[in-house]
């Protein structure tokens, strides 16, 4: 997705996935509703729980992201967060 600024998101818990180079996630979107996807290791910094995650826009209090895959949960890829949550890089 090029043209659109990356960011980190910080997650309440990144385990191992069912693959070697994967990583299950579990994060909270600012409806306060969980959601979790699996994600390759490439785009996690595990012990800092933090994912790699483009962002749409921004304002003071909310931030619209795109995540790496879709969540289990049948959820869209596009989801609503506390900006608090999202470092940008």
């Amino acid at each position: 997705m090029s043209g659109l600024q990356e960011g980190w998101l910080k997650c309440e818990e990144v385990s191992s996935g069912m693959f070697p180079d994967e990583y299950a996630v579990q994060c909270t979107s600012a409806d306060n509703g969980p959601f979790s996807f699996f994600i390759n290791s490439d785009l996690v910094k595990k012990n800092e729980k933090l994912v790699k995650v483009y962002i749409l826009d921004r304002n003071k209090d909310y931030c619209l992201i795109y995540l790496p895959d879709t969540p289990i949960e049948g959820l869209s890829r596009t989801i609503r967060v506390f900006g608090q949550y999202v470092l940008e890089l």
